[in-house]
């Protein structure tokens, strides 16, 4: 794809009047691409492809903080196979949280406490760090896959997002610790058209897309969007009365010390229901050309190309 800048634009002409755009399917060679200067930009290179590039001569690594999370959705919807709550529990405590933070991600990442980031203002404003968390105990896992019914075992398939090497990675360190606790899960990686096609029709088992973040930094707008009963992009079709009760209250309030009881109720109820198994929370993070300025991170994390400049 050729973008070429419109000269009858208002505002200040860019400094690039072309920008070409170019799909590489493998990170190894997006990487390779970049360390040459056959490219000035490359995306969803993995944690370690990004500490080696960054040691390159004429590459950098901006990393920025921002409120990315790595989850796992599970379809809950009525009659779907993570429509039992203990079954998605067993799960939530067979996730191997160190493997992923530390050996996938490269410690570029913290272990997720939830829905809402540990880099949100709310998870210190609201004190949601003493809410109840999942950590890895396969003992507890195995007794919770007994009490779900499923104790001699459970197969299940995750789709991925298909030439994103951490979720990759990711994906393979969680099938090899499932399998720990009896349950065989089949990944298959798929376009983004299709996840989103799956997604919207609720025909998966489980997804894992790459780093999903709110463009707005206020609990309501996040529980508007992903947690309220038939909201935009609820994709695990995840309904709780009580929780849209909770959330919807808080509406018109804009008194934080109003609005952070039914704001904590809500989350943790939403952790006990376990509908997304929560992995990381990470930084926003890119490798560029040394000489690439004027790259900004907006709320939406899009790359914004009119501003970029050759310094």
């Amino acid at each position: 794809i050729v973008l070429k800048a419109n000269s009858s634009f208002f505002a200040e002409q860019p400094y690039f009047n072309r920008i070409e755009l170019l799909v590489i399917p493998e990170s190894s060679n997006r990487l390779a691409m970049l360390s040459t200067g056959d490219v000035d930009i490359a995306f969803a290179l993995s944690a370690a492809e990004l500490s080696r590039v960054e040691k390159a001569r004429g590459v950098k690594v901006l990393s920025i903080p921002d409120r990315q999370k790595l989850n796992v959705g599970l379809n809950v919807r009525k009659g779907a196979k993570f429509e039992n709550v203990a079954l998605r529990q067993s799960l939530a405590y067979a996730v191997p949280y160190d493997d992923i933070v530390y050996g996938v991600l490269k410690n570029r990442a913290a272990k997720s406490a939830g829905p809402m980031s540990v880099n949100s203002r709310f998870f210190d404003l609201y004190n949601l760090a003493d809410m109840p968390s999942y950590y890895t105990d396969l003992d507890k896992a195995r007794d919770m896959l007994k009490e779900s019914g499923y104790g001699d075992g459970f197969s299940f398939e995750l789709i991925t997002a298909k030439g994103v090497p951490h979720v990759e990675q990711a994906a393979a360190s969680l099938k090899a610790s499932f399998a720990k606790i009896g349950v065989d899960m089949t990944i298959t990686p798929v376009s983004q058209a299709k996840m989103a096609e799956k997604n919207g029709q609720g025909t998966y088992d489980a997804f894992m897309r790459d780093w999903l973040t709110d463009y707005v930094d206020d609990p309501y707008y996040h529980f508007f969007l992903w947690w309220g009963t038939g909201v935009v992009i609820n994709w695990t079709g995840y309904s709780n009365t009580q929780v849209d009760e909770w959330y919807q209250s808080t509406a018109a309030i804009v008194d934080d010390t109003k609005r952070r009881a039914p704001y904590r109720n809500a989350i943790r109820q939403l952790i006990k229901d376990s509908a997304m198994l929560w992995l990381a929370d990470g930084d926003y993070t890119l490798a560029v050309r040394d000489d690439i300025v004027g790259i900004t991170l907006h709320p939406d994390t899009l790359l914004y190309l009119r501003p970029l400049k050759r310094r």
